[in-house]
């Protein structure tokens, strides 16, 4: 960096040159390759001297480019609209509506805005403001939370007069006022609109915002407020005028809101943007407003406001009421983006239609238009942007499967030829986005749900006033963890299930019939992908027969209902039955009985007529209902009928009906061979073969412990563990997945690059640990690996009674939400090494080191040893060292003799209840 101690200039050039100076300090941190001698041009040299900044100060040497929310003017609508003047020739006061209304239409609407033209603002003078008492917004700041002034930052000097008219129009407006002494002050941000290229300044709130409490007011829903909006043939937009700004500040919150200005520093007297709570605020009034007139004819999402109307006669009179309203609260509306009496229009995001929903083309064309991702960041972005439009992509999880990998944690960036052809994908798609309807209520719908090998989607359709299937809704997600593992069946159950959490709303209004490919077998694309590369033209007829697909539905009718009672009198007795189809028709019967009975009897007698009534009539599912002990309430008629002997169709019949396989375990205990040749209760049929090791690290047990729930604050679910089987040493790691190379990392860092190449280490089958790559890791270091039998614990018995141990004492010293175990793995470890086993009689740490840990409590309470060492001279303190290491082979041979007496102990109890059997 060129660093300048002091330069001479003359004071009408002072400006200029520190300016300069900045430029060339922040081209040399750009350029660190350019050459270290390069001149620093000076434009003149007098008296004046400039003393170099020690302190860097913030430098706003950039102008971006506004967000679409701060743009002016601009009508969300597709339609072509015809401006209105509602002022005069010299005081135009313009206004736009649809230019497909006749002249008569024209006219009403005309003069409908002329007569409220007082709710609309032109100009800042014209917005006197909501009333306090409707809203008004609270900031709430913390109490503890210190203050921060923000350092002061600089502008070039062409935007400081275009920031000065600005902050003189918002002073003129009587929205900000000067303010002295502030506590909390901010920085401006001028950002420059896209269509007039003028600047519009902001203020960084995100220091006071990270102090204040969310506001958890709910806001609306937009894919339902999106939905509820389709299917009105005529629609009003309209957008409050400088919205934000209509509601006042609390005022012992105003100060809080001080930015810095080339002016001064002023506070804001009403509700700027960029607040963190301004957007729940605004909510707020808007429901007190419209609260009786929101879910009929007006929606509100913040300032957007939607009139939307069934039929186009009926909507001068919705936007007579709504104006009312408007006029009654003193709410302005922005003139420049109202639309009127259009057919279409864009809404939060969205072209509204009355036949459906389109994406808005200016969003695909951004995804089109960009290039591909040339690292993390810029893939974020794409995946933002395609997230947003999620809805109206089928299979979108499938299509981005590619970009998964590069969102993995230490993970490096390699735009693939995979990549390039799923962004080409996902672009060809874009090209013909389909137009989604919304549900017609009282119309059942249709659920589409499949699974592929790494994603699962579903689509939500529903034919419309044309007979014609349309697509309402398209869904999908990739699979993680323990999913990819899921038969194709499974996966398409949590297709189902995952359907049904997102589209709840629709499940419980509407019937749904459920469609899924029954053949997880057949190659191409699953019906998930629902025809994406061919999306259904909006006048093709679908027909209910998929060729080469066998499309099974369930349609489950309830069963018929019998009702049967009967009386006994002196003159005769009488028996009755109600039938109730499953259409609910009534099919009442009587009978007069010709002998004399009691009422059990006659009930008896009602009951069996019934039944056989039942049969003629070829019911196949009855539910019988009595009112005494003779039935049940609500048995069916099969387990009626049933009989008490064991039928051997029965089994076939629950199979072929339910699914259901037959209980075997009676099998079992009658079956002879299986009786002499099972395992007995605590009677091994082998006697124990112990696992005997010479020297510390000659041979380690490697087990996973997990899942484990929940996961850790990092994501682990798993811990890769290993045990040394002479000092019962062990090493661990927690891990988000275990994989080959996790595995094999493990084995290298914490193992080999430690203690040394083991002879054998013991693991079980799983595919981590029985691979190509654990193979080459054991001919690349000269070790054996020993795979334990199948579904025998014992035969890796060290590594299980670790993880036992390792999962008592993390129990110990996890925190309260029990999400910091990853952190606390070490002091487990610790626990674990300092503390005697019983087959060694020794700790694991001395069997290594051949001393005993310092404990931390020997560090406040000193021990004899720790006072003995004080006193020692450094060579007094060598000849202590060697001795104790000296003494590490005897003592190590110690612990080999106690582990060998402690493992014969253990095979003579366990040899005892062994009970050979041969084959």
């Amino acid at each position: 960096m060129k660093r300048l101690s002091t330069l001479d200039v003359t004071s009408g050039d002072q400006l200029k040159v520190k300016r300069r100076t900045i430029i060339q300090t922040r081209k040399a941190l750009n350029q660190q390759n350019e050459s270290d001698d390069e001149e620093v041009e000076i434009l003149a040299v007098h008296h004046v001297t400039i003393k170099e900044l020690d302190e860097e100060e913030p430098f706003e040497d950039e102008v971006h480019d506004a967000p679409a929310a701060l743009e002016d003017g601009g009508q969300a609508t597709v339609d072509e609209l015809k401006e209105l003047n509602l002022g005069t020739n010299e005081d135009p006061r313009p206004i736009f509506v649809s230019a497909l209304l006749n002249p008569s239409e024209e006219e009403s609407y005309h003069q409908l805005l002329l007569e409220y033209k007082d709710v609309f603002a032109w100009m800042y003078k014209e917005m006197p403001g909501l009333d306090p008492k409707v809203a008004v917004h609270h900031l709430a700041v913390k109490p503890e939370t210190r203050p921060i002034k923000q350092t002061q930052c600089r502008f070039r000097p062409e935007l400081l007069t275009q920031i000065e008219a600005k902050v003189d129009k918002l002073i003129a407006a009587g929205f900000i006022r000067e303010v002295k002494y502030p506590t909390w002050i901010a920085n401006i941000v001028p950002v420059k609109k896209k269509i007039t290229g003028q600047i519009r300044i902001c203020v960084d709130f995100r220091d006071l915002n990270e102090a204040c409490p969310k506001d958890d007011f709910p806001l609306p829903i937009i894919e339902l407020m999106v939905d509820a909006t389709t299917g009105h043939e005529a629609l009003s937009f309209m957008d409050g005028s400088s919205g934000y700004n209509q509601i006042r500040m609390s005022p012992e919150d105003e100060e809080l809101t001080a930015f810095r200005t080339p002016k001064g520093i002023y506070c804001y007297k009403v509700m700027p943007f960029g607040l963190k709570n301004a957007g729940a605020t605004y909510q707020r009034a808007m429901q007190k407003i419209f609260g009786d007139m929101l879910h009929k004819n007006v929606k509100c999402y913040v300032d957007d406001l939607v009139i939307k109307s069934k039929r186009r006669e009926d909507h001068l009179k919705d936007l007579r009421t709504v104006f009312n309203r408007l006029r009654k609260y003193q709410l302005k509306m922005n003139p420049l983006k109202c639309a009127f009496g259009v057919t279409s229009g864009k809404f939060l995001g969205f072209i509204v239609k009355h036949r459906g929903i389109e994406v808005d083309q200016t969003k695909i064309k951004a995804i089109r238009d960009m290039p591909e991702p040339r690292n993390l960041r810029e893939l974020k972005s794409l995946q933002g942007r395609l997230a947003f439009i999620r809805q109206f992509i089928s299979n979108l999880a499938g299509r981005c499967q590619p970009f998964s990998r590069l969102m993995k944690k230490d993970v490096p960036f390699v735009w693939d030829e995979a990549c390039h052809n799923a962004f080409e994908s996902i672009k060809k798609y874009l090209s013909s986005s389909p137009l989604l309807g919304a549900p017609i209520p009282g119309k059942q719908l249709k659920l589409y749900i499949a699974a592929q090998e790494r994603s699962i989607g579903a689509l939500l359709a529903q034919e419309n006033e044309l007979h014609k299937e349309q697509a309402l809704y398209y869904l999908s997600r990739t699979l993680t963890g323990p999913e990819l593992n899921y038969t194709p069946i499974e996966k398409t159950c949590l297709a189902l299930v995952f359907a049904i959490q997102k589209l709840r709303h629709h499940m419980q209004a509407f019937t749904v019939h459920l469609i899924a490919r029954a053949d997880p077998a057949v190659k191409g694309q699953a019906v998930a992908d629902f025809l994406a590369d061919h999306p259904i033209p909006a006048d093709c007829e679908i027909s209910d027969d998929l060729p080469d697909e066998q499309v099974f539905f369930v349609d489950v009718s309830p069963a018929w209902m019998m009702f049967f009672d009967g009386s006994a009198r002196k003159d005769g007795a009488g028996a009755g039955v109600v039938f109730v189809s499953p259409e609910r028709h009534v099919l009442p019967y009587s009978f007069s009985l010709s002998e004399l009975c009691s009422n059990n009897v006659a009930e008896y007698q009602a009951l069996i007529m019934g039944l056989q009534m039942a049969v003629e009539m070829k019911i196949s599912s009855l539910e019988v209902y009595g009112d005494s002990m003779t039935s049940q309430e609500g048995v069916n008629v099969i387990s009626v009928l049933s009989i008490d002997v064991d039928d051997w169709r029965q089994p076939l019949i629950d199979y072929l009906e339910h699914g259901k396989l037959p209980d075997d375990s009676r099998h079992r205990s009658e079956c002879q061979a299986c009786q002499f040749h099972a395992n007995f209760i605590h009677q091994p049929p082998e006697p124990l073969h112990p696992t005997i090791t010479s020297w510390p690290f000659d041979a380690w047990g490697l087990d996973v412990v997990g899942p484990i729930a929940p996961k850790s604050s990092d994501g682990h679910s798993y811990i890769l563990a290993a045990t040394d089987y002479f000092s019962k040493w062990a090493e661990t790691v927690p891990l988000r997945e275990v994989k080959k190379e996790n595995v094999v990392s493990f084995i290298k860092v914490n193992i080999i690059n430690r203690y040394g190449v083991p002879r054998y280490i013991i693991t079980d089958n799983g595919k981590p640990f029985s691979n190509r790559l654990m193979d080459k890791l054991c001919e690349d270091f000269g070790f054996k690996q020993r795979n334990s039998s199948m579904y025998n614990a014992p035969a890796n018995g060290l590594a299980k009674a670790f993880n036992k141990t390792l999962c008592s004492l993390l129990k110990k010293v996890v925190g309260r939400t029990k999400k910091d175990w990853h952190e606390r793995i070490n002091e487990a470890l610790w626990a674990y090494r300092t503390i005697y086993r019983t087959p060694t009689q020794a700790t694991p740490y001395s069997l290594v080191y051949g001393v005993e840990a310092v404990l931390p409590l020997e560090s406040q309470l000193p021990s004899l040893r720790m006072a003995i060492q004080e006193g020692l001279t450094d060579e007094e303190n060598a000849k202590l060292r060697l001795q104790e290491l000296e003494a590490l082979d005897e003592k190590r041979l110690e612990a080999q003799q106690r582990l060998e007496c402690y493992q014969a102990r253990l095979s003579n109890a366990f040899n005892k209840k062994v009970r050979p059997r041969s084959f």
